[in-house]
């Protein structure tokens, strides 16, 4: 979906400002968000010009009857002027759509054509994301400035540093315990050797964790 200002969906069809404001009264005009929904917008103008055929037919009038007057005026000399009463105009007017509505202008220079469209459409669309990019590098820019922003790989390697920590209290404990428990026969005091023994696991899991946030935090300040 493409959202365009009025004015800049005005250049888009290549026609005046107020052309999108007659859009808007003949509820042909799609809005989101204040902007111009072009993809749904043109889809509403085919939409009812599809529904007079007589439109196409009164344009045919016009250039017909304007080509014999042009004809007629150059028989009487290259540079004569053709008067205006000699230009036949449709009796309505052919931009009129369904219940009077409006059409899309034509272009005889073929600006407003479907291959323009599209091409200012992909235009645009290429500059919101480009535009969208940059934003996102300078948001992710500031945030590692701040030190909120850290490489994935100093995560990864802190992880893997906390985790060395566990896994090696857990691996030596048998062997630390063992000795320690085999001649105690007393449950409670078994009990505390254990409470112990895991405590100061946990402290040193602790004091890991402590020092690679530290490290992470000097990393991302430098960065």
């Amino acid at each position: 979906m493409t959202l365009l200002t009025k004015s800049a969906f005005a250049r888009l069809l290549g026609c005046v400002p107020s052309y999108v404001t007659k859009l808007k009264h003949e509820g042909l005009l799609v809005l989101q968000q204040g902007r111009v929904d072009v993809e749904a917008t043109r889809a509403m103008i085919a939409t009812a010009k599809g529904r007079r055929p007589d439109v196409a037919s009164r344009w045919a009038e016009q250039r017909a009857a304007n080509a014999a007057a042009a004809s007629q005026a150059g028989h009487q000399g290259e540079n004569a002027a053709l008067p205006v009463s000699t230009l036949h105009l449709p009796s309505k007017n052919p931009l009129a759509g369904a219940n009077g509505g409006p059409e899309t202008p034509q272009d005889p220079a073929g600006a407003n054509n479907a291959e323009r469209n599209d091409i200012a459409l992909r235009k645009a669309r290429a500059t919101m994301e480009r535009e969208e990019a940059l934003a996102e590098q300078e948001r992710m820019t500031a945030a590692r400035m701040r030190g909120d922003l850290i490489p994935k790989a100093n995560v990864e390697l802190a992880f893997k540093s906390i985790a060395a920590v566990v896994r090696s209290g857990l691996e030596t404990q048998p062997d630390q315990l063992a000795p320690v428990i085999a001649p105690v026969a007393d449950v409670q005091s078994v009990h505390s050797i254990l409470v112990d023994a895991h405590r100061n696991l946990l402290t040193n899991l602790s004091e890991a964790t402590k020092r690679e946030a530290e490290r992470l935090a000097r990393e991302a300040r430098t960065a």
